[in-house]
């Protein structure tokens, strides 16, 4: 991304009349938004459709690469920086449930709300941000990079800005889909199978730290720009 901005000021700064970067970086946000959510509602393993979810978040990253003149790339690094706890914890908690049940398909969560109490409240609490759905910091961040975006189109009048603002906000609505097929399985559905032994690990703790830390930026944002 540090590259990616580099070269978009670059070629703003020369004569532009022979690269279009608008076209091209929001034609790559909007494949990446589009491919990425659209393809994680098919998945039926819980990697593989956080996987593709990262995919769409990348769009939005991109979409943050749009901003009005003058202005600075803060919603970029806000996002980014909300992003990596997300995802973080999201990868650790599924880790922890495979290894501690063998589970690793969306079918396979019916009834672990019940045995993994306090760490599928934490998953859920992730998804509800990686969704970017009030109130969390996860729609903050993604208020920050749709308001750096509708920014940089009253500013240019860029009809490709446009499609891409509003691609982004069908996108969100997708992902709503696939994050909870998650406590759907967890909590509305009867186990198949018996209850597990459960042990929680320094992994488990870690992905509840980071579940707490999203909860600590949702009060205080301003600590990243501190932090940064």
């Amino acid at each position: 991304m540090v590259l990616l901005i580099k070269f978009i000021v670059l070629i703003n700064a020369l004569d532009r009349t022979f690269l279009d970067i608008k076209l091209i970086v929001a034609s790559i946000a909007i494949a990446s938004m589009v491919l990425g959510n659209f393809a994680a509602i098919w998945q039926n393993n819980t990697k593989r459709m956080l996987a593709y979810s990262s995919i769409g978040h990348t769009g939005f990253m991109f979409m943050a690469l749009f901003v009005a003149p003058g202005q600075e790339y803060n919603a970029l690094i806000f996002y980014m920086f909300i992003y990596v706890i997300m995802n973080m914890a999201a990868f650790l908690i599924v880790d922890e449930i495979e290894e501690q049940t063998g589970k690793q398909n969306l079918d396979e969560y019916r009834g672990l709300g019940r045995q993994f109490t306090v760490l599928m409240v934490c998953f859920v609490l992730v998804l509800v941000s990686l969704t970017g759905l009030p109130p969390t910091v996860g729609f903050t961040a993604k208020f920050l990079v749709f308001s750096t975006a509708l920014d940089a189109y009253n500013s240019s009048g860029s009809l490709i800005i446009l499609v891409m603002i509003l691609l982004a906000a069908i996108s969100t609505l997708v992902s709503l889909f696939y994050y909870f097929k998650i406590p759907l399985n967890a909590y509305l559905k009867e186990s198949i199978s018996s209850d597990i032994k459960i042990g929680h690990t320094a992994k488990a703790y870690l992905s509840m730290f980071l579940a707490f830390l999203l909860l600590l930026l949702l009060v205080f944002p301003s600590l990243i720009q501190q932090f940064l």
